[in-house]
């Protein structure tokens, strides 16, 4: 017990010497931990900054029927602001189209930050029968990082899903499609 007492109060002792010479010495210490910790930014070693609108992140999402169709159309899904450039993440989709009915492709098009029109293809899933709709479905989806030109004045961001088969007029074949990312000035 004697020995306890003793540990605790060279402890205690200690603690008080401790913020005795925080409180006399502050400058000196931060002059200490300022020559350990010193971030210089040259062109060799750049310090990585991010801008504050790349933190505006945005999520769209559209649906389209086919009605008639193989083609089902979302023409835009997202218009890019004029001046930022969309930084595309993710895409997916799900559909809902009449039984037997096969994906094709799911391509998003868009302008490019040098001016070109892009077509990025999805990859799609096969098909899966839901006797209880009388219908299948399919998704697709993928993760990415391409970048998409807000330009001048706005461009859109668009998408069309292509079926084997025509899809029969009034019923409600359509698909719901996301894409996510976000917005940097161009």
């Amino acid at each position: 017990m004697k020995l306890l007492k003793q540990a605790l109060a060279v402890l205690g002792a200690l603690v008080v010497l401790m913020a005795i010479v925080a409180l006399v010495a502050p400058k000196r210490a931060r002059a200490v931990v300022a020559a350990l910790v010193q971030v210089t930014n040259t062109e060799t070693n750049p310090v990585p900054t991010i801008s504050t609108n790349a933190h505006n992140s945005f999520v769209a999402e559209g649906t389209c029927y086919f009605d008639g169709s193989n083609d089902c159309f979302m023409d835009p899904l997202y218009t890019v602001p004029a001046g930022d450039i969309a930084v595309l993440e993710y895409a997916s989709a799900g559909c809902g189209v009449s039984t037997g009915t096969a994906p094709i492709s799911a391509v998003l098009a868009f302008t490019n930050p040098d001016g070109s029109t892009v077509q990025v293809v999805i990859p799609t899933n096969p098909a899966v029968s839901v006797p209880q709709y009388e219908e299948s479905a399919f998704t697709v989806g993928q993760s990415l990082k391409t970048y998409a030109s807000g330009g001048a004045g706005g461009n859109p961001i668009n998408v069309v899903i292509n079926t084997n088969t025509i899809q029969p007029s009034g019923f409600a074949s359509s698909c719901s499609f996301d894409i996510s990312g976000h917005l940097a000035p161009q």
